[in-house]
């Protein structure tokens, strides 16, 4: 899926897509970070879609519950489109703003 495709992603309802849009919009607006980082984050959790998507997990919990390496795998060599690997730092920052996501997402589940 292009960059473009996975930014459009957040347009439609699914749940995992209801929390990362719940999930930018506080860091933007509670957070007070700059357009520059929440637009970084969207880019990280918009492969985070496209990962969820290819698996079949539509809810939080489903995601929590899925085992990390699996994802981490995946995005350091499937979902890579401009290099065969991503480099270990890359994938690293990925993976705090996953860790973040979910940890934001739990919290807020039942809302």
């Amino acid at each position: 899926m292009n960059e473009q495709k996975r930014l459009n992603a957040f347009e439609s309802g699914r749940t995992v897509r209801e929390a990362v849009r719940k999930y930018l919009d506080h860091r933007k607006n509670d957070c007070g970070l700059k357009q520059t980082t929440v637009d970084l984050e969207k880019r990280r959790l918009a492969y985070l879609v496209d990962y969820c998507d290819d698996q079949g997990i539509n809810t939080i919990s489903e995601l929590a519950s899925h085992d990390p390496d699996k994802y981490r795998s995946w995005r350091r060599t499937a979902a890579t489109s401009e290099v065969d690997t991503l480099a270990k730092s890359t994938v690293n920052s990925h993976m705090k703003t996953i860790v973040r996501f979910v940890k934001f997402a739990r919290e807020r589940e039942d809302e």
